[in-house]
Order: structure tokens, then sequence, then C-alpha cells
């Protein structure tokens, strides 16, 4: 695989982060106009959120996200058990810290 993977991949990240501070510069900027978002309207972070990710991927196994389906089938049983478990518990995690800074934010 070559560097332009990874390059694509930051582009991806990049894209996403700024995408992300934007909407949730938006977000803010709609609370101190007097709207208060719901947790449902929070699903807007969500979607840069899921393009940094992506891109993130990318960098991290150095192949194309619309490859990974072929690599993913590809290992042993065992091993998409731990990379499974060890996904959901990033998720969580962030999850979990993304709601925490929401609620001192005071945004939900």
């Amino acid at each position: 695989m070559d560097a332009s993977i990874r390059k694509n991949g930051f582009k991806k990240l990049a894209l996403g982060t700024a995408a992300l501070v934007a909407v949730f510069w938006f977000v803010l900027w709609l609370q101190r106009q007097g709207y208060s978002p719901n947790s449902f309207a929070l699903i807007a972070l969500g979607t840069p959120v899921a393009i940094g990710l992506v891109g993130l991927l990318e960098i991290t196994v150095n192949r194309p996200f619309s490859e990974m389906e072929e690599w993913w089938n590809n290992l042993k049983g065992w091993q998409r058990g731990v990379l499974g478990l060890l996904v959901v518990i990033v998720a969580f995690v962030l999850l979990a810290c993304g709601m925490a800074t929401a609620g001192i934010l005071g945004l939900i």
C-alpha cells in the first residue's frame, strides 16, 4: 500500500474534524439565540464524526475503507472478536466523553 491511502485518510479526518467544529459552534450559536437543542438535534454532530473516524481508520490500517470488508473477513475468528470488542469499548468511551462534555457545556 502506498502513502496516498494515509494522505486521503488524513484529509477525511481533517474534513470531519473541521465540520464537527463548525457544527458544534453552530449549535452553541443557536443556544445563545434562545433555541435549546435537544438530544435529537445533536445527531447532526454524528455525520462529521463518522467521516473523521473513517479517515482515522484508513490512517491506522493503511487500507481504503472500501476494502475493509474483505480484510475483515480474512481475519481469524478470534482476531475479529478481539478487534470487535476493542471497537465497542473505544466507541463507548468516546460516547461517554462526548455526552459528559455536552452535559458540562449545558447542551443536554
